[in-house]
């Protein structure tokens, strides 16, 4: 804990920097304040099938960050923030193109049932 999910639809399982995206993110979480970077655990989850609505860009990048609660509003949309600017960065050419839509969630974890 925390964990650091990133989804992606199948159209981006293909993206050779997958492995280096979720690296960044990793290293990212772990810089934030209040965070223990030993603890970060992050991870893919590929989707095997997807469907957008009509309109929508062909596929998507998505980042879950789940954390035990407690951190201040403003804080957790400063993380939302600077996840956002760096998928949006890594995926800038698929963004330009049509091909990605990228979106962030900060979620917070109840210590009164989440074990470890």
């Amino acid at each position: 804990m925390p964990h650091l999910q990133l989804e992606l639809s199948p159209n981006l399982l293909d993206v050779p920097a997958q492995t280096e995206l979720l690296q960044k993110l990793v290293a990212l979480a772990s810089s934030f304040e209040t965070v223990n970077s030993a603890a970060v655990k992050g991870y893919c989850r590929p989707s095997t099938a997807t469907i957008m609505g009509a309109g929508a860009p062909s596929g998507f990048a998505h980042v879950t960050f789940c954390l035990m609660t407690g951190r201040p509003a403003d804080l957790r949309g400063h993380w939302a923030d600077a996840i956002f600017a760096l998928m949006k960065e890594h995926l800038a050419n698929l963004v330009d193109a049509g091909e990605c839509a990228v979106t962030v969630e900060i979620r917070e974890m109840d210590g009164l049932t989440y074990r470890k």
